[in-house]
């Protein structure tokens, strides 16, 4: 630890007299926790926290106490290991007579943190930390005190003949005025050589510490009790000075506060001001490629406008219609992608119009069906994005011209895939004006049952937003609904009470129809997996077909019939799972463990999939989807551990392109890949290098993966 900055101080808040802390004190939980969910979410927040601390001044610390903390979370979540860490941890307090409370501080579990940290924690730690408390080390610091001062008056009684205090004092030179003013004790024994004077001026050499200044620790140390008691009391700490924060670095994935959309007059008075500079480039622009390189110029200086919401915000939204007037329908809705990470808009409503520009250009061009083909999948992206925005009316409307636009090239399977999604969205827009009075009913009263339960089935049954609709639907009017749901939110550890919740939601299922029972079924399936691992035979088959009829039903859904849908859908949740037809390849060991949904249940024994370095693996989803982010878990059992990889992307299968580079540095635990949007059905991971430190001989060739996810609407619809 440096000398100056204690880092469990500033990072983790713990007080210096409470270090070395407990594994629980360590990761911030309470003393003895048991939950696992809540020991591993709090030792991941933990080592995400430090991780931003890798590449400052302060690296070895950061890695250190990831070392401690990734060591406590491997001993707490083993249910043997917790068993015995806990017995060790009571049977100390018991034997000092200590309190919860005084173990919360660290000090009376010590030697337990020692005997459970890891070798690498150890060795990094200061000396004094490794080996002492804070009542060991004034029991050596006295006795050795004592030795000193009986060293000192047996010289003086050999070599002066006189071994008064007096002339032990005036033999010795001159250092603390006020320490020569006070009386010398007159005693001789060894009681009276351990007390404050004497071993305030034993060593000559150390000048005394200026008047007002707090001493050096060694130097108080003799002054608290003496070590004449076994176990002595716990000397109340002084009151020390609140010290000003240390301020966190900032958080990488924060994202800027957007900006409010400027007036329409103010956007008039800006959008003057540009054709004015831009008047001759908008008169020219009459082609296509004209209109993309007018459109480009404006992003461009956009894009460069630091000084100006205003007119940047009018730049970009010109260059968007002028792309979309080009026939560029993929281009226009990027833009608007970049605009409303910057402002507070209706970004839907504009990629709409949008729609309409381009639908009309593409008419007037006379271009080909594979170009009205790709606007139909623009179109029903922004079907998608609507509707889990809950904005009907644009999603509405964005259905009703990609319906039209597939009847005017007088394609089949266009016109039954387009008007199918239409009348979905019509069924979902009169649902929701139904659930939209639930939520305001809701707004007066939290308790009306009916309106719990209208909004709960709307945000699991429709939304597949269970962690929002199981709450309203404990509170609901239907009971059986009601029991599910309490049951749920317990998240039940035991394998009997996992399985009897995923049979409920299995068979409440059966009584829904399309959207609704799929995903019931996938809500069910995810109990289903958590428990089959401990079922009994015939449980454990019948949960098995369950989960391959949900497998089977989602994989024969229709695919779009017309590789010209070249932008994806968009659904919100992980799209890719198993159990929603995603499948991999490529892998070496244990595939299934890769899409399974399960990122809780994994230890050295299993629950990870086996990729080799060197070759990459494959993740094939249902359909084309929009990703803009992807998250993978590296397996993080092993602190020491370490990957690299490269992640890219495709849309058929043969070419592909990078989102991340991870070649260079340590990387594991949960990878979180964000990216602007882009269409994928093929996710494609190359394993570069697995490293484990100090561990020449280990197989350096096997990858671990506990999971991957991919999503394609961001958590609050964006």
């Amino acid at each position: 630890m440096t000398e100056s900055f204690n880092p469990y101080r500033k990072w983790l808040g713990i007080p210096e007299q409470d270090q070395p802390a407990n594994h629980y004190r360590l990761l911030g939980v309470e003393l003895f926790e048991s939950d696992p969910d809540v020991i591993a979410n709090a030792a991941d927040g933990r080592m995400a926290q430090l991780k931003n601390y890798q590449a400052g001044k302060y690296s070895q610390d950061s890695q250190r106490i990831l070392n401690e903390i990734a060591a406590a979370k491997i001993c707490l979540l083993n249910p043997a290991k917790r068993a015995e860490y806990d017995r060790k941890l009571k049977q100390i307090v018991a034997a000092k007579g200590s309190d919860n409370e005084e173990m919360r501080d660290g000090t009376s579990a010590e030697a337990v943190f020692l005997e459970f940290a890891p070798r690498s924690a150890l060795s990094s730690m200061p000396r004094a930390s490794r080996w002492h408390s804070r009542w060991q080390l004034p029991l050596i610091l006295g006795g050795a005190s004592v030795l000193l001062i009986t060293a000192m008056a047996f010289w003086m009684r050999e070599n002066v003949g006189d071994t008064s205090s007096e002339h032990v004092r005036a033999s010795l030179p001159s250092r603390d005025s006020t320490a020569l003013t006070k009386p010398a004790p007159t005693d001789k024994s060894p009681k009276s050589a351990t007390s404050k004077e004497p071993v305030k001026s034993s060593p000559p050499a150390k000048p005394a510490p200026d008047q007002g200044k707090k001493p050096e620790k060694p130097q108080e140390a003799p002054t608290k009790q003496p070590p004449s008691e076994p176990i002595p009391k716990k000397p109340v700490p002084p009151v020390k000075p609140t010290e000003p924060k240390e301020p966190s670095p900032p958080e990488p994935t924060k994202s800027v506060k957007r900006l409010a959309v400027p007036s329409e007059a103010e956007q008039q008075a800006a959008e003057a001001k540009i054709r004015e500079i831009f008047g001759n480039e908008i008169a020219a622009a009459k082609t296509a490629d004209q209109k993309l390189d007018l459109a480009s110029k404006l992003s461009k200086q956009g894009h460069a406008t630091a000084d100006d919401s205003t007119v940047r915000y009018v730049l970009l939204r010109m260059a968007g219609e002028w792309t979309a007037l080009a026939g560029e329908l993929g281009k226009a809705l990027d833009v608007v992608d970049q605009m409303r990470e910057g402002f507070d808009m209706d970004a839907l409503g504009m990629k709409a119009d949008l729609l309409a520009k381009a639908i009309e250009a593409n008419r007037a061009t006379g271009k080909g069906e594979s170009h009205i083909g790709a606007m139909i999948g623009a179109a029903m992206t922004i079907v998608d994005e609507a509707v889990a925005a809950d904005e009907f009316e644009t999603a509405s409307r964005a259905g009703r011209m990609a319906a039209a636009a597939a009847r005017a090239v007088k394609e089949p399977q266009l016109i039954r895939d387009t008007a199918a999604r239409l009348r979905e969205v019509d069924r979902m827009k009169l649902k929701y004006a139904t659930v939209k009075k639930a939520i305001d009913a809701l707004a007066d009263n939290s308790d009306d049952a009916d309106a719990n339960l209208a909004v709960g089935q709307w945000q699991c049954f429709v939304k597949g937003d269970w962690a929002r609709g199981l709450p309203l639907l404990r509170k609901g009017a239907d009971e059986i609904l009601a029991k599910l749901a309490e049951q749920d939110l317990t998240q039940p550890k035991e394998v009997a009470d996992q399985s009897a919740l995923a049979d409920g939601w299995w068979a409440l299922s059966e009584s829904e129809q399309g959207q609704a029972k799929t995903a019931v079924q996938t809500h069910a399936a995810h109990w289903y997996k958590k428990a089959l691992p401990r079922l009994s035979s015939i449980d454990k088959l019948r949960a098995e077909k369950r989960l391959e009829s949900l497998a089977a039903a989602n994989t024969a859904e229709k695919q779009p019939s017309k590789p010209s849908f070249r932008r994806g859908v968009s659904e919100k949740g992980n799209v890719a799972l198993a159990v929603n037809g995603a499948t991999v390849s490529g892998i070496a060991e244990h595939a299934e463990q890769l899409l399974d949904g399960n990122t809780t249940a994994y230890d050295m024994s299993g629950g990870f999939a086996v990729a080799t370095v060197g070759q990459p693996f494959t993740v094939t989803l249902r359909r084309t989807y929009q990703l803009r982010e992807i998250h993978m878990l590296l397996w993080d059992r092993d602190p020491q551990q370490s990957y690299n990889y490269v992640i890219s992307t495709s849309i058929d299968g043969n070419e592909f392109t990078p989102v991340v580079d991870r070649s260079q540095g340590v990387w594991n635990g949960w990878q979180r890949i964000s990216f602007p949007s882009r269409s994928v059905k093929y996710i494609r991971v190359l394993p570069i290098r697995r490293y484990t430190v100090n561990k020449a001989g280990s197989d350096t060739k096997r990858f671990a993966v506990v999971e991957l996810e991919a999503y394609s609407v961001l958590p609050g619809g964006r």
